[in-house]
């Protein structure tokens, strides 16, 4: 089985990528590491200054330029 991408602590980029949402990329931070699932691993986290925690899928994230 493959391995988590990315680490707790880590700063990253969220892309939400949801149908009829325009929202931006987000800078978010890795709170937690989740299990595999539905093809790909998933990360609790956490974006800029909102204190809503939520949940991504590997392929929302993306490194900071």
């Amino acid at each position: 089985m493959p391995a988590h991408k990315y680490k707790v602590g880590e700063s990253l980029l969220f892309s939400p990528r949801r149908l009829g949402h325009h929202e931006g990329n987000q800078n978010c931070e890795v709170l937690r590491c989740l299990p595999y699932e539905g093809g790909e691993f998933q990360y609790r986290i956490k974006c800029g200054y909102d204190k809503v925690e939520r949940v991504a899928r590997e392929s929302q994230l993306g490194q900071q330029s």
